[in-house]
């Protein structure tokens, strides 16, 4: 696992280790409260479920990486055989967005176990049925508590930039059709190896999402390993802000 591939992973371990923390400290607190055992087991139980999650990403990340690294060794074998390499390539870019996919399925998910989880620790038992639209909506009214403080400007500002380009993305992908970027095959020659390489590009719906750039030429998107790297990177910023401003 290189560099980036280990820093995508690490802040996804990071961040399910800071949730455990922080609900820890709030069971203890809550210890001689009225039915406090009733709220242990709600914030436990909310905790294992967003940390479930946050593994669900890290396992499927892991699993692309894996898949990249299969894939760039594959290519070679394909291309000496005739008429194989672009039936192979296809097929590489199919199983490559079949994982990417499920990337983005859970890292939609994450925001709203995360909003569960603030929820409750902002509003008490009230604020356990919250998903992320309805944070967003609390957050976005004035006559709303959440709308005071430093939670609320961070929720706007995280769905303007991320959640919600990416629950768009995958409303399409549930409901409309499927995504896909260029896949490109090459190999190489070094001090007497031939070596291969397989490239699959993030679909361009998504990268004008990473890049920021709403006219951005298709050749310049990002592959997915990377783009998949970038948008954990985010999803667990985003995660960490929220859950800080709760304390």
């Amino acid at each position: 696992m290189n560099q980036t591939e280990n820093q995508a992973s690490k802040a996804l371990q990071r961040f399910i280790e800071e949730v455990h923390s922080l609900c820890l400290q709030h069971m203890s607190a809550i210890r001689a409260e009225r039915a406090a055992r009733g709220k242990q087991r709600l914030i436990a139980d909310l905790r294992h479920n967003l940390s479930y999650r946050l593994a669900s990403v890290r396992w499927h990340y892991n699993y692309l990486c894996q898949l990249h690294r299969q894939l760039d060794g594959q290519f070679l074998p394909a291309l000496a055989a005739e008429g194989e390499s672009t039936s192979f390539l296809l097929g590489a870019a199919h199983q490559t967005y079949f994982v990417f996919d499920d990337i983005i399925f859970n890292l939609v998910s994450c925001f709203d176990y995360i909003a569960r989880l603030a929820g409750f620790l902002m509003l008490g038992d009230k604020g356990v049925g919250l998903k992320w639209n309805n944070l967003v909506n609390s957050a976005s009214d004035s006559s709303h508590s959440l709308s005071k403080g430093e939670l609320a400007k961070l929720v706007v500002r995280w769905h303007k930039d991320l959640v919600n380009p990416l629950q768009e993305y995958r409303g399409d992908l549930i409901h409309r059709k499927r995504m896909m970027g260029d896949v490109k095959g090459s190999f190489h020659f070094s001090k007497g190896t031939t070596s291969s390489s397989v490239v699959v590009s993030v679909p361009d719906a998504l990268a004008k999402v990473l890049t920021g750039n709403a006219s951005f030429r298709s050749s310049e998107a990002p592959d997915v390993l990377s783009g998949a790297g970038v948008l954990i990177d985010r999803a667990v910023m985003c995660g960490e802000e929220l859950l800080r401003a709760t304390k």
